[in-house]
């Protein structure tokens, strides 16, 4: 058993928030864009990438999508970047490993994370202190983590997995 702090506690479990989160870009993306998925896992069936690229080829790569559309979608590369549109919670991830977690992108979302919410954890209370070097301290504790073996990274586009075994 990995025994964590505290602070590497609310941070991990604030990781695995934002890769819950990711999800909703993956639904987005398999909805608008269906092609990139299966495209950026090296897929070799070119009929079905055809195929699929031939269903989405008049879907704009912005615009908004959800139930309600209440979401502004962007999308780039193998890649989409959300923001709600009512409260402006932002998610982006990159295809194709759901667990993966580019660091700045978890920053971006911990930043309004701590904004948008009351925050009444002795640990979590203390994080807006750390406007100015949150991106740091973020850094500290996934290196912590990842001399823990609970995430692995940072990759060339400074993502991280987080090992599907250790998600709740």
């Amino acid at each position: 058993m990995v025994i964590l702090n505290k602070l590497q506690s609310e941070i991990f479990s604030l990781l695995k928030a934002y890769i819950e989160r990711q999800k909703i870009v993956l639904a987005a993306l398999n909805d608008l864009k269906p092609y990139i998925l299966p495209t950026a896992q090296g897929s070799k069936q070119v009929k079905e990438i055809l195929d699929l690229l031939e269903q989405s080829k008049d879907v704009p790569f912005r615009g908004n999508w959800g139930q309600n559309n209440e979401w502004f979608y962007y999308i780039h590369g193998y890649g989409c970047r959300l923001i709600h549109n009512d409260n402006k919670e932002p998610i982006e991830w990159d295809a194709p490993n759901i667990n993966s977690v580019n660091v700045n992108w978890f920053i971006n979302w911990l930043k309004w994370f701590i904004e948008m919410t009351k925050i009444e954890d002795p640990v979590l209370s203390e994080l807006p202190k750390y406007e100015f070097s949150l991106d740091a301290l973020v850094y500290s504790v996934l290196e912590e983590l990842k001399q823990k073996n609970l995430i692995f990274g940072p990759d060339s586009f400074g993502a991280y997995i987080v090992e599907y075994d250790v998600i709740d």
